[in-house]
Protein backbone atom coordinates (compact mmCIF):
# COMPACT_ATOMS: atom_id res chain seq x y z
CA UNK A 1 0.00 0.00 0.00
CA UNK A 2 1.48 3.09 -1.11
CA UNK A 3 0.07 6.33 -0.30
CA UNK A 4 -0.25 8.81 -2.97
CA UNK A 5 1.09 12.23 -2.38
CA UNK A 6 -1.64 14.75 -2.20
CA UNK A 7 -0.71 18.30 -2.94
CA UNK A 8 -1.28 20.59 0.06
CA UNK A 9 -4.51 22.49 0.04
CA UNK A 10 -4.34 26.12 -0.71
CA UNK A 11 -4.70 28.18 2.46
CA UNK A 12 -5.80 31.73 2.73
CA UNK A 13 -3.67 32.49 5.83
CA UNK A 14 -0.02 32.37 6.75
CA UNK A 15 1.26 31.21 10.14
CA UNK A 16 3.51 34.11 11.03
CA UNK A 17 4.24 36.18 14.13
CA UNK A 18 1.29 38.06 15.51
CA UNK A 19 1.62 41.80 15.63
CA UNK A 20 -0.48 43.01 18.50
CA UNK A 21 -1.86 46.48 18.51
CA UNK A 22 -1.54 48.54 21.66
CA UNK A 23 -4.91 49.69 22.90
CA UNK A 24 -3.94 53.05 24.40
CA UNK A 25 -7.39 53.71 25.87
CA UNK A 26 -7.39 50.40 27.71
CA UNK A 27 -3.80 50.93 28.97
CA UNK A 28 -4.75 54.40 30.24
CA UNK A 29 -7.74 52.95 32.10
CA UNK A 30 -5.57 50.21 33.66
CA UNK A 31 -2.96 52.75 34.76
CA UNK A 32 -5.73 54.94 36.18
CA UNK A 33 -7.18 51.96 38.05
CA UNK A 34 -3.73 51.09 39.39
CA UNK A 35 -3.13 54.70 40.51
CA UNK A 36 -6.56 54.82 42.17
CA UNK A 37 -5.91 51.59 44.05
CA UNK A 38 -2.51 52.86 45.12
CA UNK A 39 -4.04 56.13 46.26
CA UNK A 40 -6.76 54.28 48.18
CA UNK A 41 -4.25 51.91 49.83
CA UNK A 42 -1.83 54.66 50.89
CA UNK A 43 -3.76 55.77 54.03
CA UNK A 44 -4.08 52.15 55.12
CA UNK A 45 -0.34 51.60 54.66
CA UNK A 46 0.41 54.76 56.64
CA UNK A 47 -1.98 53.58 59.36
CA UNK A 48 -0.18 50.21 59.56
CA UNK A 49 3.21 51.90 59.80
CA UNK A 50 2.00 54.21 62.58
CA UNK A 51 0.33 51.33 64.42
CA UNK A 52 3.55 49.33 64.20
CA UNK A 53 5.56 52.28 65.56
CA UNK A 54 3.03 52.77 68.36
CA UNK A 55 3.25 49.09 69.30
CA UNK A 56 7.05 49.23 69.30
CA UNK A 57 6.99 52.31 71.54
CA UNK A 58 4.50 50.70 73.93
CA UNK A 59 6.83 47.71 74.32
CA UNK A 60 9.72 50.07 74.96
CA UNK A 61 7.71 52.04 77.55
CA UNK A 62 6.69 48.80 79.25
CA UNK A 63 10.33 47.72 79.44
CA UNK A 64 11.36 51.10 80.82
CA UNK A 65 8.62 50.96 83.46
CA UNK A 66 9.77 47.52 84.53
CA UNK A 67 13.36 48.74 84.68
CA UNK A 68 12.24 51.75 86.73
CA UNK A 69 10.44 49.48 89.21
CA UNK A 70 13.55 47.32 89.54
CA UNK A 71 15.72 50.39 90.10
CA UNK A 72 13.32 51.77 92.72
CA UNK A 73 13.36 48.43 94.53
CA UNK A 74 17.16 48.35 94.38
CA UNK A 75 17.29 51.94 95.68
CA UNK A 76 14.98 51.01 98.57
CA UNK A 77 17.18 48.04 99.49
CA UNK A 78 20.32 50.16 99.29
CA UNK A 79 18.79 52.85 101.52
CA UNK A 80 17.84 50.23 104.08
CA UNK A 81 21.33 48.73 103.96
CA UNK A 82 22.88 52.20 104.30
CA UNK A 83 20.68 53.03 107.30
CA UNK A 84 21.59 49.71 108.87
CA UNK A 85 25.31 50.26 108.28
CA UNK A 86 25.13 53.84 109.60
CA UNK A 87 23.54 52.78 112.87
CA UNK A 88 25.86 53.06 115.85
CA UNK A 89 25.04 49.54 116.98
CA UNK A 90 26.16 48.10 113.64
CA UNK A 91 29.34 50.16 113.65
CA UNK A 92 30.12 49.13 117.21
CA UNK A 93 29.45 45.45 116.46
CA UNK A 94 31.67 45.57 113.35
CA UNK A 95 34.45 47.34 115.25
CA UNK A 96 34.25 44.78 118.07
CA UNK A 97 34.42 41.77 115.74
CA UNK A 98 36.81 43.04 113.05
CA UNK A 99 38.71 45.89 114.66
CA UNK A 100 39.30 44.53 118.15
CA UNK A 101 37.34 47.35 119.83
CA UNK A 102 36.79 46.97 123.58
CA UNK A 103 34.98 49.28 125.95
CA UNK A 104 37.35 51.38 128.06
CA UNK A 105 37.40 50.96 131.79
CA UNK A 106 36.60 53.98 133.96
CA UNK A 107 40.34 54.36 134.67
CA UNK A 108 41.04 54.64 130.94
CA UNK A 109 38.44 57.35 130.46
CA UNK A 110 39.67 60.95 130.46
CA UNK A 111 37.15 63.74 130.30
CA UNK A 112 38.49 66.88 128.67
CA UNK A 113 36.91 70.26 129.13
CA UNK A 114 34.04 71.40 131.28
CA UNK A 115 31.61 68.71 132.34
CA UNK A 116 27.95 69.55 131.94
CA UNK A 117 26.03 69.56 135.22
CA UNK A 118 23.70 66.81 134.05
CA UNK A 119 26.58 64.49 133.31
CA UNK A 120 28.32 65.21 136.65
CA UNK A 121 25.07 64.65 138.58
CA UNK A 122 24.41 61.33 136.81
CA UNK A 123 27.95 59.94 137.16
CA UNK A 124 28.94 61.39 140.51
CA UNK A 125 31.97 63.37 139.37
Amino acid sequence: MTQALVPPARRRWVNGPIAREVDRDRARRLWGLFAGMLLAATPFAVYLLEKNECLKLSYEVSGLRQQREQLLEQERRLRMERAELESLEAIEAWAATHGGLVHPTPEQTIIVGRVPERYAADHGD
